[in-house]
């Protein structure tokens, strides 16, 4: 599982990182919603039974009290057409006991004892109160009077005093609800606290996976880009895997191969040339930007064996002067001659060599000058297409926008459209009156169509801007990556240029040296002229340098 997990797409980790954070949101919303759900109900049951009764009962309580207090003004009041308005109010409050009752018992909360004994008392209420009021109505109030206090006023005392009960009763019911309800509150607040923890500790123990597996190997990677931009080209890269960045891991430890060979085998040539084998063949094959410095080693290696060949062949030609200078003193100011002008034609060969020489050293210096310098342009490039993606961004945040501003705007046309609507609509109304509206309500509605065309227009141009945007940052990011890789490469070709001048420059100071030589020699060429016997002797000194020379010539291995 988990070298699956490693060789995953980077865009799949990230994905189904995002994955699980989003079903763990769901879980936690549907935990809360089963919180509230829970709550609710506890507050629905609160609501319809312990409540409801209380509701009642008190209702009953007043429209007991209400009854009483009718028939007693009934009872005291002279107007007999106010007093019927009394009776009235009192039938309609004995409706809402009569009424109360049923519910009462339908109701599955309060103490049932409580209220059959609420409904017994009432129901010996009744017929009381249809007493009382028959009496009233046959206009015998004194009669009615002595009934409401004897018989009804008792009897209701008894009824409140039973609902009061129930009232009581049915309250320590709603605190126990009230209280149930409170306790499902703190247990769902812990489920929501504990589940709450669950669901961070999951992401972030997810978040945790996921960074580490894209941070770890990519700080490898940029650790043996260090390494390499520092000249070490044996890296400690052992990142593997099938994803994005095992790729990039790969190249790179294939680029550092690459390079690591040529390095090698131009350390090999330098080191045969300085033993003076001219005959090496570098066996790397050179690929890309690194043909020029295979074409660079070998011109050096051409150049020194061109030089080579020349001075073996001074240094013949002077051994045979010196041997001809020996065989007799009166041909000494001859043969000086001769000699003094091979001198001057070998003076000249080593001064061709030597001048070769140091411009082959300037042109290595001005090819590292000139590969510092497309190195620069090439960062510049590079910070340049940074900058372009920058504004490529820009741009993308932009078409955005004005795709908002165009859904603005076809709103607007949509709701001027309406209302043009409307208005032809009731300038039609107005007939006559209304034409000259209705013409502007049509030249309206006619340019807010308009409006609705150009917006969409509009807003097809800002989506395919987008696409195109989008397409050019990929182009962008490409050609970005591929300038950092040029980078690299042209460091690594400014290092190997520095060698190559290096050795052309201590080349150029051995020449200088044989150049000194070789003007010694025509000094004592020239001094040979005065006497026969300083002329033998410096024949004789001048053959041996010569048989030395060529000695040192003959080292060098080089292509006949």
């Amino acid at each position: 599982m988990k070298t699956k997990y490693k060789n995953m797409k980077v865009g799949k980790k990230l994905l189904s990182s995002f994955a699980c954070i989003f079903l763990l949101y769901i879980i936690t919303i549907i935990g809360a919603l089963t919180a509230i759900r829970s709550i609710s109900a506890a507050m629905q049951n609160f609501y319809d039974k312990p409540y409801q009764v209380v509701g009642m009962a008190r209702r009953m309580q007043a429209s007991i009290q209400g009854v009483g207090r009718n028939l007693l003004c009934f009872i005291v009041i002279e107007d007999e057409k106010e007093g019927h308005k009394y009776l009235d109010e009192a039938r309609e409050f004995a409706k809402v006991i009569e009424s109360g009752i049923p519910q009462l018992l339908d109701n599955e909360a309060g103490d049932n004892t409580i209220i059959m004994d609420v409904e017994a008392k009432v129901t010996k209420l009744k017929p009381y109160r249809d007493q009382v009021i028959e009496l009233l109505e046959e206009g015998k109030k004194q009669q009615a009077l002595e009934v409401y206090r004897n018989d009804y006023e008792p009897m209701a005392v008894e009824a409140r005093a039973a609902l009061n009960l129930l009232v009581e009763s049915s309250a320590k019911e709603a605190d126990d609800y009230l209280h149930s309800g409170k306790e499902v509150q703190m247990l769902m607040n812990t489920f929501i606290l504990v589940l709450a923890a669950v669901v961070m500790t999951v992401s972030v123990i997810v978040w945790m996976i996921t960074t580490r597996s894209i941070t770890i190997p990519v700080k490898e990677i940029q650790r043996a880009a260090r390494q390499v931009a520092a000249g070490d080209l044996h890296p400690n890269l052992t990142y593997q895997a099938d994803d994005e960045l095992g790729e990039l891991a790969e190249n790179i430890r294939i680029t550092v191969s690459t390079l690591h060979d040529y390095v090698s085998e131009i350390e090999k040539a330098l080191v045969a040339v300085g033993n003076g084998q001219l005959k090496y063949k570098l066996a790397s094959e050179f690929r890309g930007e690194f043909v020029t410095l295979n074409q660079a080693v070998e011109s050096i290696k051409n150049l020194l064996q061109g030089s080579m060949q020349q001075i073996g062949s001074s240094a013949e030609q002077l051994s045979v002067g010196a041997e001809q200078l020996s065989n007799g003193a009166q041909v000494l100011s001859q043969g000086a001659s001769e000699q003094a002008a091979s001198i001057e034609e070998l003076a000249a060969s080593i001064n061709e060599i030597s001048e070769g020489v140091n411009s082959n050293a300037e042109n290595a210096v001005k090819s590292s000058q000139l590969a510092d310098q497309v190195g620069n342009q090439v960062l510049d490039s590079n910070q340049q297409m940074k900058r372009m993606i920058a504004v490529i961004e820009a741009i993308k945040k932009n078409s955005g926008e004005i795709s908002g501003i165009v859904k603005e705007i076809e709103d607007i046309a949509f709701q001027t459209n309406i209302l043009a609507l409307n208005a032809s609509v009731e300038a039609a109304r107005a007939g006559e009156a209304g034409r000259g509206f209705s013409v502007v309500a049509n030249e309206i509605r006619r340019l807010a169509s308009k409006t609705s065309s150009a917006s969409k227009l509009t807003s097809d141009l800002a989506l395919k801007n987008t696409e195109t945007v989008d397409e050019g940052m990929q182009e962008a990011d490409d050609t970005a990556q591929s300038l950092m890789k040029v980078v690299d490469g042209m460091q690594d070709v400014t290092s190997m240029v520095d060698r190559i001048s290096e050795a052309s420059v201590q080349q150029a100071d051995a020449i200088v040296q044989i150049r000194k030589s070789i003007e010694q020699i025509s000094d004592i060429v020239q001094g040979n002229s005065a006497t026969a016997e300083e002329s033998a002797a410096a024949s004789e000194e001048l053959s041996a340098q010569a048989h030395l020379l060529k000695d040192l010539v003959e080292k060098f291995e080089i292509d006949e």
